[in-house]
């Protein structure tokens, strides 16, 4: 019996691979079909010769859809009508991801109609035109095309979600980043006479040394117990993880650090003070390292608020140990101490990489966005496959939502502690991105046998926090 019970687990954690290979495959596959009425041998050389993107009917991606996404989250922080929404119940997440999808078609039109404006301009040496309309039907249809690619791809990223193997927007962005990779590290092999097998080897051993510290900072964790009105004693499912702050500190950090310098070259003035700030000096790699480590302790303190977060616990009758005035403070003291490790390894992903390249010839860039994906996608991956395998059934059935990650833990814990096993799919993305990865849900899955015990958990303990409507 036991045999049979993990052959059929097996066989639905293989289908369900099966099915998230076959989607990746067609998003592989649509990145090579041409846009119509573009001259695709002219544009293709023009590339060879110049460098540039491929073109193809998915040119836009879902990038569209995630700054459509995280926008709708910003104004989500100021306009009270979304502020509600944000603030509600699963039903009014799913109004903002419409609100979303409304707004990723206009950015995939404006995004769209500047991409064919620049293919209509482009002319090559011998004033030959790559893209060839006649009226403006044809020009329309163009924009059509790259607009419903982008709308192709969240389908496919759903399909992904719902059918397949972890969250579907993570997948679609590590399949574009491994494809971006692969082509960039074959682009390296050319020098590999010149810089011979140990740089290739150093580089290895460094990202493995990197992956193998961001994975045991997302899986580290320390509990605060706490106690509800209907349970006796404190348990102990709110936990605090070892990256509070995320990996979006790096981004924002860069970002400040190079606007100095991008003013200075845009007024084409030369102070003598923007050249701290210019990449590749001492005094850059300093500054930008403690712009990387002050913005993730703000982001530590942002995506926490223990203040907030006690109000919202306490209204689902929720209450910590040590009262509310004394567990603000060693909430914020434990998030500050927990972030510390988590800071001075953003630092050193911030400054590593361009020391690498410049100063050992590195031949491919360590420690970007791959690493981070890959790193969270394999944990999803291995404990969804753990998951499955303790399930009598096999079958894992998604039955609440979240958008924070400590209400997740929470109640992922919560269930795990009644015997039920559960699963947080694409939490250890959400906890590398937090309030900027909207587009990344967290889904709570359970056993088909265990659905409504586990619902009715969370409608007792949590006011019904997440619960999908039927």
């Amino acid at each position: 019996m036991l045999g049979k019970t993990k052959s059929t687990v097996n066989a639905q954690f293989v289908r369900q691979a099966a099915v998230t290979a076959l989607l990746i495959a067609i998003y592989r596959l649509g990145l090579h079909v041409p846009l119509p009425f573009v001259n695709e041998a002219a544009l293709a050389d023009f590339f060879r010769r110049f460098g540039g993107p491929q073109i193809s009917i998915l040119t836009l991606d879902v990038m569209p859809y995630i700054s459509a996404y995280i926008l709708v989250e910003i104004c989500s922080l100021f306009i009270p009508p979304l502020k509600r929404l944000r603030n509600g119940d699963y039903s009014g997440r799913r109004y903002l991801k419409r609100i979303a999808l409304a707004l990723a078609l206009v950015l995939a039109t404006v995004q769209g109609l500047g991409i064919v404006r620049s293919l209509g301009n482009l002319r090559l040496i011998n004033d030959a035109s790559v893209f060839n309309v006649s009226n403006t039907h044809e020009y329309a249809l163009v924009v059509a095309v790259l607009v419903a690619g982008t709308f192709f791809l969240v389908g496919i990223a759903e399909l992904i979600s719902k059918y397949g193997i972890g969250n579907g927007i993570s997948m679609i962005l590590f399949a574009a980043l491994c494809g971006r990779f692969s082509k960039d590290f074959r682009g390296t092999l050319r020098y590999y006479n010149e810089t011979g097998p140990g740089i290739y080897l150093f580089s290895l051993i460094i990202l493995f040394l990197i992956g193998f510290l961001i994975i045991a900072m997302l899986r580290s964790k320390k509990s605060v117990p706490a106690r509800h009105r209907l349970l006796g004693e404190p348990v102990h499912h709110f936990e605090l993880n070892s990256c509070p702050s995320g990996r979006v500190a790096i981004t924002f950090a860069f970002s400040i650090v190079m606007l100095p310098a991008t003013f200075a070259n845009f007024l084409d003035t030369r102070v003598e003070l923007v050249k701290i700030f210019t990449p590749g000096t001492i005094a850059y790699y300093i500054v930008l390292g403690l712009f990387v480590f002050l913005v993730s302790y703000l982001f530590a303190w942002l995506f926490l608020r223990p203040k907030t977060r006690i109000k919202k616990m306490s209204e689902r009758g929720w209450e910590f140990v040590e009262g509310n005035q004394a567990i603000q403070n060693r909430l914020m003291r434990r998030a500050l101490i927990y972030n510390l490790p988590w800071a001075l390894l953003l630092c050193v992903l911030a400054v590593l990489p361009q020391l690498l390249i410049s100063r050992f010839n590195a031949p491919f860039y360590i420690g970007g966005s791959l690493v981070y994906l890959a790193i969270a996608i394999g944990l999803d991956i291995i404990e969804r496959y753990a998951m499955q395998r303790r399930s009598q059934s096999g079958s894992l059935v998604k039955i609440a939502e979240f958008h924070d990650v400590y209400d997740a833990a929470m109640v992922r814990n919560h269930v795990e502690s009644e015997g039920i096993p559960a699963l947080v799919q694409g939490f250890h993305h959400r906890c590398l991105l937090y309030f900027f990865g909207p587009y990344i849900d967290i889904a709570l899955m359970v056993p088909q046998t265990d659905v409504e015990t586990s619902k009715n958990l969370i409608k007792t303990y949590y006011n019904g926090l997440g619960l999908l409507k039927p």
